[in-house]
Protein backbone atom coordinates (compact mmCIF):
# COMPACT_ATOMS: atom_id res chain seq x y z
CA UNK A 1 0.00 0.00 0.00
CA UNK A 2 1.23 3.25 -0.64
CA UNK A 3 1.72 5.86 2.08
CA UNK A 4 1.67 9.02 0.39
CA UNK A 5 -1.55 8.09 -0.78
CA UNK A 6 -3.43 9.62 2.40
CA UNK A 7 -1.39 12.42 2.23
CA UNK A 8 -2.23 13.21 -1.37
CA UNK A 9 -6.05 12.85 -0.75
CA UNK A 10 -5.78 15.22 2.29
CA UNK A 11 -3.66 17.55 0.29
CA UNK A 12 -6.39 17.49 -2.46
CA UNK A 13 -9.04 18.73 -0.16
CA UNK A 14 -6.81 21.40 1.05
CA UNK A 15 -8.32 24.34 -0.53
CA UNK A 16 -6.60 26.92 1.48
CA UNK A 17 -4.87 28.43 -1.87
CA UNK A 18 -7.84 28.70 -4.13
CA UNK A 19 -9.73 31.97 -5.01
CA UNK A 20 -12.84 30.38 -5.36
CA UNK A 21 -13.22 28.49 -2.52
CA UNK A 22 -12.07 31.51 -0.85
CA UNK A 23 -14.66 33.62 -1.93
CA UNK A 24 -17.65 31.10 -0.87
CA UNK A 25 -15.71 30.93 2.36
CA UNK A 26 -16.49 34.60 3.13
CA UNK A 27 -20.03 34.69 1.89
CA UNK A 28 -20.91 32.36 3.97
CA UNK A 29 -19.37 34.20 6.24
CA UNK A 30 -20.42 37.10 5.35
CA UNK A 31 -24.00 36.66 4.51
CA UNK A 32 -25.74 37.17 7.81
CA UNK A 33 -22.99 38.46 9.92
CA UNK A 34 -22.49 41.50 7.70
CA UNK A 35 -26.28 42.61 7.75
CA UNK A 36 -26.96 41.55 11.62
CA UNK A 37 -23.43 43.85 12.45
CA UNK A 38 -24.45 46.38 10.26
CA UNK A 39 -27.59 47.05 11.61
CA UNK A 40 -26.28 46.73 14.91
CA UNK A 41 -24.17 49.38 14.37
CA UNK A 42 -26.25 51.69 12.59
CA UNK A 43 -29.87 51.28 14.46
CA UNK A 44 -28.98 49.34 17.45
CA UNK A 45 -31.20 46.30 16.63
CA UNK A 46 -30.40 43.38 14.11
CA UNK A 47 -34.72 43.30 13.59
CA UNK A 48 -33.57 46.66 11.29
CA UNK A 49 -31.64 43.86 8.61
CA UNK A 50 -34.75 43.82 5.93
CA UNK A 51 -35.21 47.55 6.06
CA UNK A 52 -30.73 47.90 5.58
CA UNK A 53 -31.27 45.59 2.65
CA UNK A 54 -34.01 47.59 0.78
CA UNK A 55 -32.95 51.45 1.29
CA UNK A 56 -29.34 50.37 0.35
CA UNK A 57 -31.00 48.72 -2.88
CA UNK A 58 -32.89 51.24 -3.54
CA UNK A 59 -29.92 53.53 -3.21
CA UNK A 60 -28.01 51.44 -5.63
CA UNK A 61 -30.45 51.12 -7.91
CA UNK A 62 -30.61 55.01 -8.03
CA UNK A 63 -26.93 54.94 -8.85
CA UNK A 64 -27.77 53.44 -12.27
CA UNK A 65 -31.31 54.69 -13.11
CA UNK A 66 -33.53 57.41 -12.49
CA UNK A 67 -36.25 55.49 -11.51
CA UNK A 68 -36.64 52.52 -8.91
CA UNK A 69 -39.67 50.01 -8.40
CA UNK A 70 -40.40 47.68 -5.87
CA UNK A 71 -39.54 45.26 -9.18
CA UNK A 72 -36.13 46.86 -8.99
CA UNK A 73 -35.83 46.01 -5.31
CA UNK A 74 -36.76 42.44 -5.73
CA UNK A 75 -34.46 42.05 -8.31
CA UNK A 76 -31.62 43.71 -6.45
CA UNK A 77 -32.11 41.45 -3.67
CA UNK A 78 -33.02 38.26 -5.64
CA UNK A 79 -36.42 37.69 -3.90
CA UNK A 80 -40.01 37.55 -5.68
CA UNK A 81 -41.96 40.20 -6.03
CA UNK A 82 -44.45 40.30 -3.20
CA UNK A 83 -41.67 39.68 -0.73
CA UNK A 84 -39.75 42.84 -1.66
CA UNK A 85 -42.85 44.74 -1.70
CA UNK A 86 -43.73 43.70 1.86
CA UNK A 87 -40.15 44.93 2.62
CA UNK A 88 -40.89 47.94 1.06
CA UNK A 89 -44.08 48.75 2.61
CA UNK A 90 -41.96 48.23 5.69
CA UNK A 91 -38.93 50.71 4.97
CA UNK A 92 -41.81 53.32 3.62
CA UNK A 93 -44.08 52.80 7.30
CA UNK A 94 -40.49 53.62 9.43
CA UNK A 95 -40.19 56.46 7.50
CA UNK A 96 -36.94 55.70 5.23
CA UNK A 97 -38.61 55.47 1.85
CA UNK A 98 -41.19 57.27 -0.05
CA UNK A 99 -43.69 56.18 -2.85
CA UNK A 100 -44.51 58.31 -5.24
CA UNK A 101 -46.48 58.34 -8.75
CA UNK A 102 -43.53 57.74 -11.52
CA UNK A 103 -43.94 60.15 -13.98
CA UNK A 104 -43.33 58.07 -16.91
CA UNK A 105 -46.02 55.71 -16.03
CA UNK A 106 -48.56 55.99 -12.84
CA UNK A 107 -49.42 52.50 -12.90
CA UNK A 108 -45.61 51.87 -10.87
CA UNK A 109 -44.38 53.80 -7.66
CA UNK A 110 -41.30 55.52 -7.84
CA UNK A 111 -38.70 54.76 -4.35
CA UNK A 112 -37.37 57.67 -2.70
CA UNK A 113 -34.69 57.99 -0.02
CA UNK A 114 -36.09 59.44 3.14
CA UNK A 115 -33.43 61.78 4.86
CA UNK A 116 -33.36 59.10 7.38
CA UNK A 117 -32.76 56.62 4.82
CA UNK A 118 -30.29 58.50 3.15
CA UNK A 119 -28.57 58.56 7.04
CA UNK A 120 -29.05 54.80 7.41
CA UNK A 121 -27.40 53.85 4.14
CA UNK A 122 -24.55 55.97 4.66
CA UNK A 123 -24.15 54.83 8.31
CA UNK A 124 -23.91 51.37 7.07
CA UNK A 125 -21.80 51.79 4.05
CA UNK A 126 -19.63 53.31 6.50
CA UNK A 127 -19.36 50.82 9.21
CA UNK A 128 -18.54 48.36 5.63
CA UNK A 129 -16.03 51.05 4.76
CA UNK A 130 -14.70 50.66 8.58
CA UNK A 131 -14.57 46.71 8.02
CA UNK A 132 -12.23 46.78 5.37
CA UNK A 133 -9.69 49.02 6.90
CA UNK A 134 -9.71 46.73 9.82
CA UNK A 135 -9.00 43.81 7.85
CA UNK A 136 -6.49 45.36 5.70
CA UNK A 137 -4.47 47.87 7.67
CA UNK A 138 -1.19 46.25 8.09
CA UNK A 139 -1.48 45.94 4.39
CA UNK A 140 0.69 48.20 2.47
CA UNK A 141 -0.87 51.55 0.62
CA UNK A 142 -0.20 49.94 -3.13
CA UNK A 143 -1.75 46.66 -1.99
CA UNK A 144 -4.64 48.20 -0.02
CA UNK A 145 -5.40 50.04 -3.22
CA UNK A 146 -5.05 47.82 -5.41
CA UNK A 147 -6.90 44.75 -3.93
CA UNK A 148 -10.17 47.52 -3.47
CA UNK A 149 -9.71 48.53 -7.34
CA UNK A 150 -9.82 44.40 -7.82
CA UNK A 151 -13.01 43.71 -5.20
CA UNK A 152 -14.77 46.70 -6.79
CA UNK A 153 -14.30 45.30 -10.76
CA UNK A 154 -15.20 41.82 -9.48
CA UNK A 155 -18.36 42.80 -7.72
CA UNK A 156 -19.32 44.72 -10.89
CA UNK A 157 -19.08 41.58 -13.22
CA UNK A 158 -20.47 39.34 -10.59
CA UNK A 159 -23.46 41.34 -10.41
CA UNK A 160 -23.82 42.72 -13.63
CA UNK A 161 -27.21 42.16 -14.73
Amino acid sequence: MDQTQPATRVSALDSSGDPGVALFRLIRHWARRAPQRSAMVATGSAKDVPRILVIDAVATAHEHAEFVDVTAVARALGIDHSGASRMVSDAVQAGLLTRSTAAHDTRHAALLLTEQGEALVTAAREWQNTVFDEFTHDWSVKDRAEFARLLVRFCAAATAH
